[in-house]
């Protein structure tokens, strides 16, 4: 038994201990307004828009992701989510709330990876992408909602 905080931390060995990598994904949301190609002039709809980057690495090598990547050792994850998402897309949130942790022991092919997401919204102002970094291309996609018919159960 150690006498103070002092001569415990002397003999401790972080490396005894398995530790995980750390990531930060970023789900920004904007609204989008665009020309309705209706019969109805001067007529506006508005779509609401998920960012997604394409890797330009592996894995998952052009596929649509949502910015994110590694926690660097001297930052947030705060901090890495707002890197992430301005390195990747060129974007510069004001604010990101946390929405969760995900921790599953196989979600990663690369290896014990434990990411935590958060979510913005961008005005459509600074809506405007730049895809850089590891990402090869930036876009909007537009997020449809279909309401499925349920059952009767008696």
């Amino acid at each position: 038994m150690f006498e103070n905080e002092e001569q415990f931390l002397s003999t401790y060995r972080m490396e005894d201990y398995d530790r995980p990598s750390v990531t930060t994904d970023i789900v920004a949301f904007t609204v989008r307004s665009e020309e309705d190609e209706s019969w109805r002039k001067d007529s506006k709809e508005s779509r609401l828009s998920v960012l997604l980057i394409q890797r330009g690495e592996h894995p998952f090598l052009n596929h649509w992701a949502i910015p994110g990547g590694f926690l660097r050792m001297d930052e947030t994850l705060e901090e890495c989510a707002l890197r992430e998402i301005r390195e990747e897309a060129g974007v510069e949130p004001v604010s990101i709330m946390p929405i969760g942790a995900f921790s599953a022991c196989d979600r990663d092919p690369r290896g014990r990876i434990i990411s935590n997401a958060f979510t913005t919204i961008i005005s459509e102002q600074s809506a405007r992408l730049m895809a850089s970094d590891d990402a090869v291309d930036a876009k909007w996609f537009d997020v449809f909602y279909e309401k499925t018919k349920r059952k009767r159960m008696f």
